[in-house]
């Protein structure tokens, strides 16, 4: 017909469920002897948010067989909202007596409390046409992403000692023990999603005879997400220093290794439009933002005793508080081509517009903070015997404009 439109829009995401408290309070002796097999494990972790509805819109018009003066097609879409992770639960207790495992990937003790990751946007294709032998003929698009879910945040990760823990990862004879950390306690926030991008916003207007045809489009990706904090983690206390006898034989296999770690922001989505035809066409598009990271929370340590490691890139004692990375913002592509060569018009005009998003923030950390004694013993290239870092977040990138 003459005129013709669409509109669309997508679905919502569903949030991703919260994960309950672990404790653990326990002594013995702990054995494995396989790949990838723990000697305890204890985790929290959200549920991920759900993704948004895509979205596809079409519309054309044609009025070559209608006794019609105009003709004219539309299209709008918006694209749903990613929903937030799930907030994780915290992870606590105490631990005494002997811990032992011989396989690659077979961490001693670890434990962990991790935020479920934000949902994506919905994404938008749409396009739009008119055609047909009239006196004014119209396209136009309008396309809007969706935005990324937030991340949940990861809670406190917190174990005492009261008693001496031993633990041995590894195996010489066997050469075994690759990424087998002793200890490992971490608190995660969840990414944040990545905004809903326009992938394609296009017109075309073709009309004979016009004495006016305008083809136009505007389009904007969705803001992503913010990514979620990452909870305190502790080990011993001042008033019950940890007592640990810990050695990897292992590379990449930390003997005690402490993290916070904030989520990073969602990227901003893309926007790729164009309008071609008429003797006035004309674009707008603009990235979305991108989400800003998570902060980090506080590590700290109390501990004394031996901590050895043979193999490379293996550290005595790791801690760190590290805070996440901003989200890059949303780039755009964007052209107009007018053309007027079979239009009844004396002028022929393209114009765009298009603007990068701005990057997230990066989130901050927190304090590193504790004491230590005894004696460290590192042997591989690349193994630091005592490594402690409080480190922000780098902020996102701009979006880019062609």
């Amino acid at each position: 017909g003459n005129l013709s439109a669409s509109f669309a829009m997508g679905g919502n995401g569903g949030a991703g469920g919260s994960a309950s408290n672990v404790n653990f309070y326990g002594k013995g002796t702990y054995i494995t002897k396989g790949a990838s097999s723990y000697g305890v494990l204890l985790q929290s972790i959200g549920g991920g948010g759900g993704q948004g509805g895509a979205v596809t819109s079409n519309a054309s018009a044609s009025a070559s067989s209608a006794n019609s003066s105009f003709s004219f097609g539309a299209s709008g879409g918006t694209g749903g909202t990613g929903a937030g992770g799930g907030q994780a639960g915290s992870v606590s207790g105490s631990i005494a007596g002997a811990i032992s495992t011989t396989g690659d990937g077979s961490y001693g003790f670890f434990a962990q409390s991790v935020g479920g990751g934000g949902g994506a946007g919905g994404s938008v294709t749409n396009s739009a046409s008119s055609s047909g032998n009239v006196k004014v003929a119209a396209s136009a698009t309008f396309g809007m992403g969706g935005k990324g879910g937030r991340g949940g945040s990861g809670q406190a990760v917190s174990f005492q000692v009261p008693n001496t823990l031993t633990i041995s990862t590894g195996n010489v004879s066997l050469n075994s023990g690759t990424g087998s950390h002793g200890l490992l306690l971490q608190s995660i926030g969840g990414g944040g999603g990545t905004g809903g991008s326009i992938i394609g916003s296009n017109v075309a207007t073709s009309a004979s005879n016009a004495s006016f045809s305008f083809g136009g489009s505007g389009a904007a990706g969705g803001a992503g997400g913010a990514g979620g904090s990452g909870g305190s983690v502790t080990l011993g206390s001042a008033r019950q220093i940890a007592d640990l006898v810990v050695q990897t034989r292992g590379d990449n296999a930390n003997a005690v290794f402490l993290q916070s770690i904030g989520g990073g922001g969602g990227a901003g989505g893309s926007v790729n439009n164009a309008a071609s035809g008429g003797n006035l066409s004309a674009t707008f598009a603009m990235g979305g933002s991108g989400g800003s990271g998570g902060s980090a929370s506080a590590v700290n340590f109390y501990g004394k005793g031996t901590y050895i490691t043979t193999g490379t890139s293996s550290y005595g004692v790791l801690l760190q508080s590290i805070g996440g990375g901003g989200g890059q913002g949303g780039s755009v592509t964007s052209n107009a081509s007018s053309d007027a060569k079979s239009a009844n018009s004396n002028f022929s005009f393209g114009a765009t517009a298009g603007v990068g998003a701005d990057g997230g923030g990066g989130g901050q950390a927190g304090a590193v903070t504790g004491s230590i004694a005894g004696a460290i013993t590192t042997v591989g290239d690349g193994s630091i015997g005592f490594f402690a870092q409080s480190v922000g977040g780098g902020g996102g990138a701009g979006g880019s404009v062609t």
